[in-house]
């Protein structure tokens, strides 16, 4: 099953991705430039760490885009769960249990 996203333009002419939900549910609609923002890092860091945990990468992704854009306003652990799930939903990223703990990694295909 191949999902696709959405590039929406708001009524001030700002373009806007609408997220996917691996298990198919509402995901939000956010900017395409933090989207671009947060999904970088998570791969950037994800191609240095891999696997690693939720609370490894969102700490990780935190100092990325603290370094990397430090104006950013607004909570970097929301859209780094929500643009990992969208990260799943298109294939990029998976969930794996090793040793009883939840990881995520990049596919073999990314």
């Amino acid at each position: 099953m191949f999902l696709i996203s959405q590039k929406i333009n708001d009524m001030a002419g700002n373009e806007k991705i609408q997220l996917l939900h691996p298990a198919g549910k509402n995901a939000p609609r956010i900017s395409m430039d933090t989207y671009m923002l947060i999904s970088d890092a998570i791969v950037k860091v994800l191609q240095q760490h891999r696997p690693m945990s939720f609370a490894d990468m969102a700490r990780e992704v935190r100092h990325y885009v603290t370094t990397n854009s430090p104006d950013f306003t607004g909570s970097i652990e929301w859209f780094t769960v929500s643009v990992k799930q969208h990260l799943e939903a298109e294939g990029i990223i998976e969930t794996v249990v090793e040793k009883g703990r939840k990881m995520h990694r990049l596919t073999q295909s990314a």
